[in-house]
């Protein structure tokens, strides 16, 4: 356990609305190790944002952690070393905010609403430089400077006094991954980074991103709608809906051997180069979360969904083989094949 960084057990996020109670992130755990990326996928409204904005207790009102432990081994200063449960602790009080852009960072999906458009890419690289290390201001401006240059801002010098504004989205990006990776995190949170950039930048980011990971030997947490971005980058994967865990495997397995009818769903779905294979699109869509299906989330899109089986109580998180696991009553002892769990 000595390369874990962060440990997400059973994390429940509810939002207390008018009109009833959402839960959008219900029972969740996995591991993030370091030197490792864990890509969650799914589809909108399943959670994978909820989960990744509770791990840094950035969860709006009237949303709330209701339950789970966030367990992060720390790394940096004299706490190295200590477990601290991120879920226990005030979101707004000191130690939470140590952690924040020091232990973990955030690069967030769209740079032009999570930078400012009023102060200066030097200013908002320094930020957080100025936060948690003790160094004097001209240490601090060259810092900025060497983390443009490292994310492949060209003249970064003269780019230090400009606006977000001024920049392309990819200049954008970049100088948000230069802020997010100031202060050399243990892990980094990628919500959708990629997804407002033309392919083209996109791959270069992505290179950006393996080449500072395997740099800083850093965790990097990546959610992602794109499977092609999963197949490039990922260690381990996990499928969640609508707020589950549906399915958590290693990247060869999810590709050559998906488990869960969900996840088979979701690669039927995308384009295969070469093929003129007519695209299987999942029907329906994602439940309200105020009409939770009954029994499994997924029953009433799944075509091997069975009948007095799937729509009744809790599916248990089933596991497999070598780390794999699936929510499915399919791997139930109950309606395995033979006696036997269906692989």
């Amino acid at each position: 356990m000595s390369d874990v960084i962060l440990q997400v057990q059973d994390l429940q996020t509810h939002y207390l609305l008018r009109d009833g109670v959402t839960r959008a992130v219900d029972g969740v755990s996995f591991d993030v190790r370091r030197g490792r990326t864990l890509c969650v996928v799914g589809e909108s409204g399943c959670g994978k944002s909820a989960t990744a904005h509770s791990i840094l207790q950035l969860v709006d009102e009237p949303g709330k952690i209701v339950g789970g432990r966030i367990l992060l081994h720390r790394t940096h200063g004299e706490q190295a070393g200590q477990v601290v449960d991120l879920a226990a602790l005030p979101a707004r009080g000191k130690q939470m905010r140590e952690i924040r852009g020091r232990e973990i960072a955030m690069v967030f999906q769209e740079p032009m609403t999570s930078l400012s458009p009023v102060h200066t890419v030097g200013d908002q690289v320094m930020e957080a430089i100025r936060l948690h290390l003790p160094l004097p201001e001209k240490q601090i401006h060259e810092r900025a400077v060497d983390l443009l240059d490292r994310v492949r801002i060209p003249n970064p010098r003269r780019h230090m006094d400009s606006y977000t504004f001024q920049l392309s989205g990819g200049m954008r990006q970049r100088v948000s991954l230069a802020a997010a990776l100031s202060c050399e995190p243990a892990l980094l949170i990628a919500d959708e980074p990629t997804t407002a950039l033309d392919v083209t930048t996109q791959a270069q980011i992505l290179d950006l991103f393996a080449e500072l990971q395997q740099e800083l030997d850093m965790a990097v947490m990546f959610i992602t709608h794109d499977l092609g971005v999963v197949a490039s980058i990922a260690d381990e994967v996990v499928v969640m809906y609508l707020g589950q865990v549906a399915e958590q495997t290693d990247v060869d397995s999810l590709f050559h051997r998906p488990a869960h009818p969900y996840t088979r769903a979701l690669l039927s779905s995308v384009p295969k180069p070469g093929t003129r294979t007519r695209l299987a699109p999942i029907r329906g869509g994602v439940p309200s979360p105020y009409d939770r299906p009954s029994g499994c989330a997924f029953h009433p899109r799944c075509d091997a969904m069975m009948p007095g089986v799937c729509d009744r109580g809790p599916v248990p998180l089933v596991d497999l083989d070598a780390g794999r696991a699936a929510r499915c009553m399919l791997y139930t002892e109950e309606v395995a094949r033979d006696g036997e769990p269906v692989r």
